[in-house]
């Protein structure tokens, strides 16, 4: 068979391929095409408060930074997931000593709902890092973590990897830390 018979022979089939690939391409992207694009808030933090439930003696918190909101929607207009990029910095002073220690939220957490009515955090970044006036940190929970966030508003945080004291004893190490002179 000579070359040029070869390629009439071939010719339907490429016919038909290059036909299939120009009708079915543009509904695979027809159909991702209609998705609502993403919508962005940033959230500026500038706050003050007292708190005197944590301590068992008054304590003045600051935090001041940003937090970024991005909603994702399949085709109907439903939410897929929110993604939320916190950069906060937390100044925490008990005013009687005058003694104080910063903090900070900085990294993604991306929130997934689930069917029931729930959802899934995925969380990874700086979530607590308290660092005294002078020294190295002295409680942190930094890296990966899970918050499942079951349908009753409960949550029940999984850790996956990094560097994470026991969040139970946050309020021990904070407060003891504001009430030594």
């Amino acid at each position: 068979m000579l070359e040029g018979e070869r390629d009439k022979e071939r010719y339907p089939l490429r016919k038909a391929a290059l036909f299939l690939s120009l009708f079915t391409l543009p509904l695979v992207f027809a159909a991702t095409a209609v998705a609502a694009p993403p919508e962005s808030e940033t959230i500026l933090i500038d706050e003050t408060f007292t708190d005197t439930e944590l301590c068992g003696f008054p304590i003045e918190i600051h935090a001041e930074g940003r937090i970024k909101i991005t909603t994702h929607f399949d085709q109907a207009g439903n939410i897929v997931f929110e993604s939320a990029t916190p950069s906060i910095r937390v100044t925490v002073t008990n005013p009687e000593t005058g003694k104080s220690f910063r903090d900070a939220d900085v990294g993604l957490d991306k929130f997934t709902p689930t069917p029931d009515g729930g959802g899934v955090v995925l969380s990874t970044g700086i979530h607590f890092r308290i660092v005294p006036e002078h020294g190295a940190p002295i409680f942190t929970r930094i890296g990966l973590q899970l918050i499942i966030v079951n349908p009753d508003g409960t949550e029940e945080i999984q850790v996956v990897g990094g560097n994470f004291d026991p969040l139970e004893n946050f309020p021990g190490v904070a407060c003891d830390y504001l009430a030594d002179p």
